[in-house]
């Protein structure tokens, strides 16, 4: 038994089958949009958001030109090691069987195509990875005057969390109190500034001093 052109195969089908089931179940890349949770309307807050899976990734950072989403991209995801493994195993089979190379020559050759269609794809997917999640992402303008709801408890003169609703998905942020004074967790607030990566925030009761 040739066991080189059975090791080609066995990379191939285990590639090929793995990233067919994934793009059927919608696991494609095993990308994750962390921040968004969908079929989340304005306004609406529960003390869920103070259960940590309920949090979002911290998109306070993305408003100040971070892309926390690019965490949840990695070439060395499920996804693009079944596309190496794929390709490796392919265009192994075709050198081997049908032009008779050598393993100094079909394996190098095989593991070069395996890393540049993996890359290839691996690039373009995080190209509409990035398209959709700037899509998705709240504008500085957009959340200032939003109500929110305070996940983690922020210390007089100190920072917290807090969790709020735009574009139809739920957020969290780094935040600070515009009076400098103890807000407890689950107190409804509303955001008045963004500094950087921190939200400024008051309760709803209160508003701040003008200028």
């Amino acid at each position: 038994m040739d066991w080189i052109l059975v090791a080609y195969w066995v990379c191939f089908m285990s590639g090929l089958v793995y990233a067919v089931i994934s793009a059927l179940l919608g696991g494609l890349f095993g990308f994750e949009h962390g921040g968004i949770h969908g079929a989340l309307t304005g306004g609406d807050f529960t003390h869920d958001f103070g259960t940590g899976a309920d949090i979002g990734a911290g998109h306070g950072e993305a408003l100040a030109g971070a892309t926390p989403g690019e965490a949840a991209i990695s070439p060395l995801s499920p996804m693009t090691l079944a596309i190496f493994s794929t390709t490796f195993g392919g265009v192994g089979i075709i050198l081997h069987k049908l032009f008779n190379q050598p393993l100094l020559v079909s394996i190098p050759v095989s593991v070069a195509a395996g890393f540049v269609v993996a890359g290839v794809v691996f690039v373009f997917f995080y190209k509409v990875f990035q398209a959709v999640q700037a899509s998705s992402e709240p504008e500085v303008a957009m959340v200032v005057g939003l109500p929110a709801e305070v996940t983690v408890a922020i210390p007089a003169g100190g920072v917290g969390e807090i969790a709020y609703v735009a574009r139809g998905g739920r957020f969290t942020a780094v935040a600070h109190s515009e009076t400098g004074a103890e807000i407890l967790r689950y107190s409804h607030v509303r955001i008045t500034k963004v500094v950087g990566n921190t939200f400024y925030v008051v309760p709803v009761e209160e508003r701040p001093a003008a200028p």
